[in-house]
């Protein structure tokens, strides 16, 4: 069974948790949600606790959980370890996770099994820490609070060999003027290169990552990609559930 979505459920607890309790007969499962307005994180004794725990024949276990929350800059660090010490001995995958806390109080926590299979990941953030995704063929690169820079975009070459379609939304200029000024200053040490990209979509119309993506001495793409430059009022595919952001 997969259970997708990529709108943010609200009703996860009351709705999706007691809707997986009653398949007590699964073997396979692929979660992959992102939930908002909740008031704690789905960490990783949530997943054992809940469902896991309810599904005795169960022999897979692959997910892809976000969830937004608002906590205070006080208890960020003492929330990392706690993520990190739910996810030691896990029963299917080994887990991997990574946080974001932003100035205006929210904060996303992001948690997958790996070795991941699904075949694609959106929301990725700055705070992406990389790792071997050759399943992965479709992402979407999203931050609103912070800049993507270059090493951001080398990490994503690098986890994602075999990408083709890449979907950037990002509305903060970079930190320095132009990728030649970082070239100058050493900051950029080589080229990026998606061998196997077919579809580039730059959202919000960010000059800075034209000019990372398109200029061939910054990233070399395939001579056939589809490039696609969206701006804020254009509001269709799986794009349409950023517009509470954007707005």
């Amino acid at each position: 069974m997969f259970f997708t979505s990529y709108n943010r459920f609200i009703e996860y607890d009351s709705q999706v948790v007691p809707l997986l309790r009653r398949m007590i007969h699964l073997e396979q499962l692929t979660l992959y949600l992102s939930v908002i307005n909740r008031s704690t994180f789905i960490d990783g004794i949530h997943p054992k606790d809940n469902i896991l725990d309810r599904m005795p024949q169960l022999q897979t276990f692959s997910f892809n959980i976000i969830t937004r929350t608002n906590v205070s800059t006080s208890v960020h660090n003492q929330l990392y370890k706690h993520m990190r010490c739910t996810f030691l001995n896990g029963k299917f995958h080994q887990v991997d996770f990574y946080l974001d806390q932003y100035s205006d109080g929210m904060t996303r926590s992001y948690i997958y099994s790996l070795p991941y299979k699904m075949n694609d990941m959106h929301d990725i953030s700055n705070t992406f820490p990389g790792g071997s995704f050759t399943n992965v063929r479709v992402i979407l690169l999203f931050d609103i609070h912070y800049p993507f820079e270059y090493k951001i975009y080398d990490r994503i070459a690098r986890s994602f060999p075999f990408l083709r379609d890449l979907t950037v939304l990002n509305r903060k200029p970079r930190n320095y003027k132009s990728s030649h000024e970082a070239k100058k200053s050493d900051q950029i040490a080589s080229v990026i290169v998606f061998p196997h990209l077919t579809h580039l979509r730059i959202c919000l119309g960010n000059m800075d990552i034209a000019e990372q993506l398109l200029v061939n001495t910054n990233t070399l793409l395939p001579s056939h990609v589809a490039q696609t430059d969206r701006k804020p009022s254009v509001n269709r595919g799986y794009l349409s559930h950023f517009s509470d952001f954007t707005a």
